[in-house]
Parts: C-alpha cells; sequence; structure tokens
C-alpha cells in the first residue's frame, strides 16, 4: 500500500478539494486565491478506499506560505463562527454578565477537549444558559491551533443538506465530505423533531462515520427526542470516548 508522503509528493492531481465550490466559506470572498484548494485550505487526497488515511483531510500546499495572522485568518473565516470569533474562555471568565459568571465551573471540561481522548461532547441546557458561548470558545480554541474547525446552526446544516442535494450530485457529496472529513464540527443548537426521516438519516449516518473515525465532535442542544435511534444513543453514552456537559441555572 502506497504511502500517504507519496501521494503527498506527486502534485497536485492527487488533491482534491474538501468542498469543489466555494459558496459556503462562512465569509464569502470575491475571488480564489488557490485554485488547489478553492480558499478552503485543507485538501482530500485521492487514496484508495482501503488506506488507512482514505477521506482525510490534509494541509494544502498554499498553507505553508502564510503568515500566521493570515492563517487564522483563514481559519476564521472558513469555520463560520461569524460574530463568535472573539469568544474564548478567556473572555466568558472575564465577561461581567450573569450567564458568562454561571459557565466557569464547565470550564475545566470544555478546555480540556481538544487534548482529551474524547471524541463526542455534548452540552445540554435550556435556552439562554451559554452553551452556544462554551461550543464557540472550543471552536476558537481549534481555531488558535490551527485546527480546521467548522460551527453549523443545526437549521443551517439541514438547510444546506437538502439545498445540495437539490443542486447537483457533486454538491451533495461535496458537502457530506466536508461534514465527514473536518477535525472539529460544531452543531449549535441541534432540533431533529422537523428533520425528515431522509435527512435524519444522512445526519446518523454523519455522526456515526465522526463517531467511529474518532473525528471531534460538539453538540449542543435542549433536548432531544426522546426515541432517538440507539446507534446514536449507543454513541453519546460511551463514557469513554463522549462526555456530556449540563449547564444548570444558579439559583
Amino acid at each position: 500500500m502506497q504511502n500517504l508522503q507519496d501521494f503527498l509528493s506527486k502534485g497536485n492531481d492527487n488533491k482534491t478539494p474538501i468542498s469543489l465550490s466555494s459558496k459556503d466559506h462562512g465569509q464569502i470572498e470575491e475571488s480564489i486565491n488557490c485554485q488547489q484548494c478553492n480558499d478552503v485550505r485543507f485538501v482530500r487526497l485521492n487514496l484508495p478506499i482501503d488506506h488507512i488515511d482514505f477521506g482525510k483531510a490534509v494541509p494544502c500546499d498554499c498553507v505553508f506560505n502564510e503568515s500566521d495572522e493570515e492563517k487564522l485568518d483563514k481559519f476564521q473565516k472558513y469555520s463560520r463562527i461569524g460574530s463568535f470569533e472573539s469568544i474564548n474562555f478567556d473572555y466568558i471568565k472575564n465577561a461581567d454578565f450573569a450567564i458568562a459568571k454561571n459557565l466557569t465551573e464547565y470550564f475545566i471540561d470544555a478546555q480540556n477537549f481538544r487534548t482529551s481522548k474524547l471524541k463526542f461532547l455534548l452540552i445540554q441546557s435550556n435556552s439562554g444558559l451559554g452553551k452556544t458561548l462554551i461550543s464557540a470558545a472550543i471552536l476558537n480554541d481549534f481555531i488558535e491551533n490551527k485546527i480546521p474547525s467548522l460551527f453549523y446552526n443545526s437549521n443551517d446544516l439541514f438547510e444546506q443538506l437538502y439545498s445540495a442535494m437539490n443542486d447537483n450530485t457533486q454538491s451533495y457529496d461535496d458537502f457530506l465530505i466536508k461534514l465527514r472529513s473536518i477535525p472539529l464540527l460544531v452543531i449549535d443548537d441541534l432540533v431533529l423533531h422537523h428533520v425528515s426521516s431522509w435527512a435524519l438519516e444522512k445526519f446518523i449516518q454523519l455522526l456515526i462515520y465522526r463517531f467511529d473515525q474518532g473525528l471531534k465532535t460538539v453538540i449542543n442542544y435542549i433536548e432531544l427526542p426522546e426515541e432517538i435511534d440507539q446507534r446514536i444513543v449507543s454513541r453519546f453514552e460511551d463514557k469513554n470516548q463522549s462526555q456530556k456537559i449540563t449547564i444548570t441555572q444558579d439559583e
């Protein structure tokens, strides 16, 4: 079996952008600077399906020609973090509002997620208690460490899934590949009661793939359906590889 370094050294013919479309780069740029990755920053290698690195994302050549500041800016734009780009653990710790003060007791588990062996982190709370802030701080911690990440509100994720399916097969495949290969995926405010059975099955398959491949995933939500698919339950409840944080309101 050919090793990964051999593929990396063979030039652009063996590399494909994680997404062939530039329309979902968070903050859309007018032009594409890198034709190899479409400014996504990472490419996937055209490896045999039985290769250990099949489907994994690797840095594009353009990444190595930029300053740290340029890299960080590109990571932030691609991540879709938007207005939450300044939210980190120090910001929350020093913020002068009640929600932030209530979150500091959950910092240890959230801050350790990047370096831990955990695959999934589940964050549950009622509305307005800061689960999105914690999720954003986690993502920004990954970005600060130059780890490509994506932040999706669940409604946006499912809307884009439907849109990509109706667009064309390539667009749909590209979107799924991006979700499946990104090292960190944050799904904000997960709601499933309105999702079609088709979309729900695709979502379940996505989570199963990410869990089995050891790709880190943060999901925050108010509540999940009482009868959720057991394939997901078994992974959510795996105490060695998943953790749940429940944010409660101080009395």
